[in-house]
């Protein structure tokens, strides 16, 4: 994800999860304000503190360990074409052991490569051994000023683990989309998120940007707004929480480049969402995931509706116990039908009732507990009335 913040960018993310999940594409959002929130707050950092990502840090510790395992284990060890493709799946490099290695029950141990992992998995493991508390950080608008080099360095090193744990989630969890939900809002921050991922997973790894933009000064004041009910300013003065996160957006607005020329020039692709989804400009998309993601976004609705599932009525063929066909209804089926017309027309009215009746109690600036994005398009109550109904 790309943009500044309170763009939509996890609400926007969030969607597109559950819409990946649901075609059966198994995807995981790793939620980099998150894990900053918990590291800025004297918490250690760990890696794979996100749900199911735990799982891919398990899986990548286990097959590490498998492959100990094989190098020490006479009956276990791999053959030096096992061990490449081990090598090639996990990162590192090959030594040569010693000839004078020894042997195993009289037999001469086989001249296999040592593996090394990469030196960032060894850094990895070791900052884990130390737990407890450490320093914590004020997490106010001056937080995310450049010019604050120890909070600068935290924000980088919690965005890039939080790129590996994705990282792990595809390489070793067997997942299908991981989404980094962070504001990604400089051309430097970008460059170093391809380096993470090209020097891990290699150039077959499909990478796509997202980016929200809101030029809807209405849509944007309500959206900041909105974050005064969030994790950042939960329980704080309102009127200090908003002037405090205006401020953090200015300091982002400093460094702040958008997608376009720079992405364009190195063939990557990327989509932008303009308003959520009034205008979306789409760049490079390749692959079938990526264009599973576009297509969610070009048809992305934030219009609350109903949906109701119904089966037909009773027909000839149910009566007499028979599958498939296209027989007419008995009389009981017409019952329904007729039934069926009364019930939605009585619900569609109470649908109304309830929209307007949402619309006049809404909060502006929004109270916590009011989760749900405001509807661009919906500033009125003709566009409640309006709104089509299909069958």
């Amino acid at each position: 994800m790309v943009g500044l913040p309170a763009r939509g960018k996890s609400y926007i993310t969030k969607k597109l999860a559950r819409y990946l999940n649901w075609l059966q594409h198994d995807t995981q959002i790793f939620n980099v304000g998150d894990r900053r929130r918990v590291v800025a707050s004297g918490h250690r950092s760990a890696h794979s503190t996100h749900g199911r990502g735990s799982s891919a840090g398990s899986a990548r510790e286990a097959f590490r360990q498998n492959l100990g395992d094989g190098q020490t284990n006479g009956s276990k060890s791999m053959q030096p074409s096992e061990l490449a493709a081990h090598i090639l799946l996990i990162g590192g490099s090959a030594v040569e052991t010693s000839p004078e290695a020894g042997t195993k029950d009289g037999v001469a141990a086989p001249n296999i490569p040592e593996l090394v992992l990469p030196e960032a998995s060894q850094n990895e493991d070791n900052s884990n051994e130390k737990e407890g508390e450490q320093e914590s950080f004020d997490q106010s608008a001056s937080f995310f000023d450049p010019e604050n080099k120890k909070a600068a360095d935290l924000r980088e090193q919690v965005a890039l683990e939080s790129l590996d744990d994705l990282l792990d989630y595809i390489m070793y969890a067997n997942g299908s989309v991981g989404i980094l939900d962070a504001t990604n809002s400089t051309l430097e921050r970008r460059a170093a998120v391809m380096r993470k991922i090209r020097e891990r997973a290699g150039p077959d790894l499909n990478v796509l940007f997202i980016e929200s933009i809101c030029v809807d000064e209405n849509l944007l004041e309500r959206n900041i707004r909105l974050k005064l009910s969030g994790p950042d300013y939960r329980d704080k003065d309102p009127e200090a929480s908003l002037a405090d996160f205006k401020a953090r957006i200015a300091i982002y607005e400093k460094s702040y480049v958008a997608l376009g020329e720079y992405e364009e020039k190195n063939n990557m692709p990327y989509v932008q969402m303009i308003d959520v989804g009034r205008k979306i400009i789409s760049h490079k998309i390749d692959g079938f995931l990526s264009a599973q993601a576009v297509y969610y976004l070009l048809n992305f609705n934030l219009t609350p509706r109903q949906i109701w599932i119904t089966r037909h009525g009773e027909s000839q063929d149910n009566q007499s116990g028979r599958l498939g066909g296209d027989s007419e209804l008995t009389p009981q089926g017409h019952e329904y039908a007729e039934a069926l017309t009364q019930f939605l027309c009585k619900q569609r009215k109470e649908w109304e009732i309830h929209e307007l009746d949402r619309h006049r109690q809404s909060h502006f600036p929004p109270t916590a507990g009011d989760l749900t994005p405001p509807n661009p398009h919906c500033e009125d109550e003709d566009d409640i009335r309006e709104k089509s109904f299909c069958v």
